[in-house]
């Protein structure tokens, strides 16, 4: 994803000028016209106008993100692991600092869930339920048409819809950390008790013509959880295939709202930070 986000912030070279990179192994691009580093943390507090974290996980993700903001830069991420489980600090430090952090990329892929939430209406929000991983509706897809999951997966890799290690995804973690980042945007606190969420490898094909197995992930006000649920073809949640995700939004007045989108592969994600960065850019140039 990173060499994505790279790729399209350079045709935009009036609008960003990329400072600085990281990567594990800067050996590997000796002729690269950008400064490369290994360490990430001292990059992020370089002081830069915009941080982007694309790394996922938790070490060192977390202090690439605080020594960011703490060090006056906005930032950017597509990782659902740190904003799910630090994001109430994360925002805190964002607005003590006065800088902005997005994370639209984290839920979904280009679905935009984050956005369609920052509304008037956030406060009236009952529950979002949908398709949210698009590594594992991939692979239910593939297991439905008789392929062994080891042949799913690997297929889902090539296809660049699976990390090299796609447990996350299997497990419902990766589900689950978008519906617990979902919850935050909406200001809820969901009790440990009452999160939940089922691995795609206990599942067991159902050669069912009317219906298909789906990794339903789903959010309210008092829990979060992650199964898999039989959903009829024709049904919104059921008619998606491949990659593609969608998430529906109910209100307390009963109405709904549906966003779809691809939700697996670089340019999904890599568009989405994009995104995010005109957001800043507009922002910074109308300020």
């Amino acid at each position: 994803m990173g060499a994505g986000v790279l790729e399209l912030i350079t045709q935009l070279h009036e609008l960003f000028r990329v400072t600085g990179l990281c990567a594990s192994n800067p050996a590997k691009h000796p002729d690269h016209p950008i400064p490369i580093t290994t360490d990430a943390t001292a990059l992020a507090a370089s002081g830069a106008d915009i941080v982007l974290e694309l790394i996922g996980g938790i070490d060192p993700a977390l202090d690439i993100a605080r020594n960011a903001l703490t060090n006056g830069s906005h930032l950017v991420t597509a990782n659902k692991a740190i904003i799910a489980e630090h994001g109430r600090e994360l925002n805190a430090l964002a607005r003590q600092s006065n800088r902005r952090l997005l994370a639209s990329a984290s839920v979904g892929g280009v679905v935009p869930v984050l956005e369609s939430l920052n509304t008037d209406r956030v406060r009236s929000v009952r529950s979002v339920r949908g398709v949210l991983n698009g590594t594992g509706n991939f692979v239910l897809g593939a297991l439905e048409s008789g392929q062994p999951l080891e042949q799913a997966v690997t297929q889902a890799q090539t296809l660049g819809f699976a990390e090299s290690d796609p447990s996350r995804d299997l497990d419902g973690r990766d589900a689950l950390d978008k519906l617990l980042v979902i919850a935050q945007q909406l200001d809820w606190s969901i009790p440990e008790a009452s999160i939940a969420r089922q691995c795609i490898t206990e599942w067991k094909p159902t050669n069912s013509t009317l219906s298909t197995a789906k990794q339903h992930a789903a959010v309210s006000k008092d829990q979060a959880t992650v199964t898999i649920e039989q959903l009829d073809r024709t049904s919104t949640l059921g008619s998606l295939t491949n990659e593609w995700n969608a998430a529906i939004i109910e209100y307390d007045d009963g109405s709904t709202r549906t966003v779809r989108g691809k939700g697996a592969g670089r340019w999904p994600t890599s568009e989405s930070v994009l995104a995010d960065l005109l957001q800043l850019s507009r922002e910074t140039s109308d300020a």
